[in-house]
């Protein structure tokens, strides 16, 4: 990978034009675009700051050209509305860290660099991580639908480039591209959102064959810690006239149920709303749909001292509420098993993703419960207890 070496010199506001149209304005950078109105302002203003108007190639590659510009916004400039700099802090950052390329860039070359970077760095899964967001910069969804050989043009690098940055800070994948596949749905994903995984799924299937074969295809179930939606959207997706209502005790999870929803054309036969569970009127908040067939969870199942050696993309920016069950990873599910005979039909189900020391304990909590009966754990993926699925009598 080549070094940018055009000759001659770059005018200043040559270079910030081409970031307002080729970096914010980008539509694989949606977190800059909220940036693009004030751009033009405060481009203009930092114009008037800088007293060189003209920096030449090799300034930017010995990193001055940052230099200059940082100096003379940390001289004072400052913006009504609070930002200061913000647009120049970017623009410089992408400009003057090191990785600069020639328009000449192909996909293979730019595979193996962010490759060896996310390597170098620790980074989990880092070909498929180089690979899902150079596929995503270039408008695609995987990278073997774009030819190795492909041209990458500079803008484009510059977005990659950005997009990696962030997967260096750790940021989960899921978060940068801003979705995820749940079977054969895309999902929106927005941080702390919990991101569902392969468990995930195959509880769903598991919901799904058991609707199937109860004939609850009329039914209703409800979905506890809805986060994106995934469980009851697929759950929607398989059967046309079940209905069901989603429930989380966080706005933001509640929010992008609904737009997932709405994405999907799912919207009508989900109800989402913000319930907190451990509330004395859970129950008569739901009153309205009760009772029902089915109860699904992947509720908060990690033990509080376990939180904080979970891998850094995880416990740095997936929502604790999402992870942490309490002592002993339980709390959630004892609440969960204390509203279940009150919110379902008798030989209503539920189904339950755990951890995987936890069904036992579950089966020892409703030993003696007249009103629930532990009816079977079933394995993962991996072969390893999982799922545990319980009946109200």
């Amino acid at each position: 990978m080549k070094p940018l070496q055009r000759q001659g010199c770059y005018k200043l506001h040559q270079i910030t034009n081409f970031i307002v149209g080729n970096i914010i304005g980008h539509s694989s950078c949606s977190y800059l675009l909220k940036e693009a109105r004030k751009s033009t302002r405060i481009i203009n203003h930092c114009l008037s700051k800088v007293s060189i108007r003209t920096v030449t190639t090799v300034s930017i590659c010995q990193r001055k050209y940052g230099t200059v510009l940082l100096d003379s916004l940390k001289q004072g400039t400052q913006y009504s509305d609070g930002h200061k700099g913000w647009l120049f802090k970017q623009s410089i950052k992408l400009f003057s860290n090191g990785i600069l390329f020639e328009n000449q860039s192909d996909v293979e070359e730019l595979l193996k660099l962010w490759t060896q970077k996310f390597e170098e760095e620790g980074v989990s899964e880092p070909q498929t991580s180089a690979e899902l967001i150079i596929a995503h910069a270039l408008g695609k969804k995987m990278l073997h639908e774009v030819p190795p050989e492909y041209t990458v043009d500079l803008s484009t690098n510059l977005v990659i480039q950005e997009l990696c940055q962030r997967r260096l800070q750790r940021v989960p994948v899921q978060y940068i591209i801003g979705e995820w596949d749940f079977h054969d749905l895309v999902l929106k994903m927005k941080e702390p959102v919990f991101i569902p995984r392969p468990e995930t799924e195959e509880l769903a299937d598991f919901v799904c064959n058991f609707i199937k074969s109860s004939n609850l295809q009329n039914g209703k179930f409800l979905d506890i810690g809805c986060g994106s939606g995934a469980i009851s959207l697929h759950i929607l997706n398989s059967f046309k006239t079940i209905t069901g209502v989603a429930i989380d005790k966080h706005n933001h999870a509640c929010d992008l149920t609904k737009e997932n929803a709405r994405n999907l054309g799912l919207n009508e036969r989900l109800n989402v709303h913000q319930i907190d569970i451990f509330q004395k009127d859970t129950v008569e908040k739901l009153q309205e749909y009760l009772p029902f067939d089915v109860v699904i969870s992947n509720p908060p199942y990690i033990p509080t001292s376990d939180i904080d050696s979970l891998e850094p993309e995880v416990e740095r920016y997936e929502s604790r509420d999402a992870l942490n069950g309490g002592k002993d990873g339980l709390d959630v599910v004892r609440q969960i098993l204390y509203l279940a005979p009150q919110i379902l039909s008798v030989g209503g189900q539920i189904w339950l993703e755990v951890y995987l020391d936890e069904p036992e304990m579950i089966k020892d909590l409703v030993k003696g419960n007249k009103s629930i009966i532990y009816l079977t754990t079933l394995k993962d993926f991996t072969k390893r207890d999982r799922f545990c699925v319980l009946e109200v009598q």
